[in-house]
């Protein structure tokens, strides 16, 4: 008796085996091999005009890191100032010019974000507020924190206590609920913070600075609002430890 064979390493008649010769000589198993990638060579302190779509959006200073076709390029440092003349940085990963992978763009001392950016903005990390203190940690969508507005308002009104009188640093590491009349909101074109212009109720005025959430709707000027700061000790430039208050949420009134 004669058995049929199948599945025993015979090849059928009509089929090349998997390592028969084809088009000219390679073989099927062999890949075409991945063009390797340019390696950017690495350029120290050069002088740099970059389009980033953050703040003011063009920004001059000196940049130390690698650098292919004339952009930054793999991991790298920037350092520039603002339209206020205060000194800013960039330390991490670059792709064509713009901030990409792990990094940390900093506002001299008093703003600081880090984590994952994509096209300059962040996608995943945390906003620091007086160089230490964090007001938001998660995720981003355009370079806005991705949180339910009504949430965090809920969160601080729970923890909120009242203002009596006396020295701020009294309140040190607690909530407190102001009124106040929104008398301005400044927003400025890629910038992901807005600028608040406030009456308080002993009739003084104060700018303060505020992160929107993503789809956060800002209340009109002339509008009252119940604004939730947090207390936090911060060190100013000649090294004095002063209370700060940091705007965590507001609402509505």
């Amino acid at each position: 008796m004669v058995l049929g064979l199948s599945g025993c390493g015979t090849t059928p008649e009509n089929e090349p085996a998997s390592n028969a010769l084809v088009d000219g000589g390679t073989t099927e198993s062999e890949a075409t091999p991945e063009p390797t990638p340019p390696t950017p060579e690495q350029v120290e302190n050069q002088e740099l005009t970059l389009q980033l779509n953050i703040g003011s959006g063009s920004y001059t200073g000196s940049y130390s890191g690698g650098m292919l076709n004339d952009l930054p390029q793999g991991q790298g440092e920037f350092l520039t100032t603002g339209t206020s003349g205060k000194p800013r940085s960039y330390t991490g990963g670059w792709n064509e010019g713009h901030f990409e992978g792990e990094g940390l763009w900093k506002h001299g001392d008093r703003k600081v974000y880090e984590g994952t950016f994509k096209n300059d903005r962040l996608v995943n990390g945390t906003i620091y507020v007086g160089g230490v203190h964090v007001f938001y940690e998660g995720e981003f969508r355009d370079g806005l924190r991705l949180e339910d507005v009504q949430a965090r308002i809920d969160k601080y009104a729970a923890e909120a206590v009242s203002y009596a009188g006396g020295a701020w640093s009294n309140y040190v590491g607690k909530i407190v609920a102001l009124e106040e009349e929104l008398v301005d909101v400044v927003q400025r074109p890629s910038a992901v913070d807005v600028e608040l212009h406030v009456r308080t109720s002993d009739g003084g005025s104060a700018s303060i600075m505020y992160y929107p959430a993503y789809g956060e709707v800002l209340p009109q000027p002339g509008s009252r609002i119940l604004a939730y700061y947090r207390i936090v000790e911060d060190t100013s430039e000649s090294g004095e430890v002063l209370p700060y208050l940091q705007l965590g949420a507001f609402a509505k009134l």
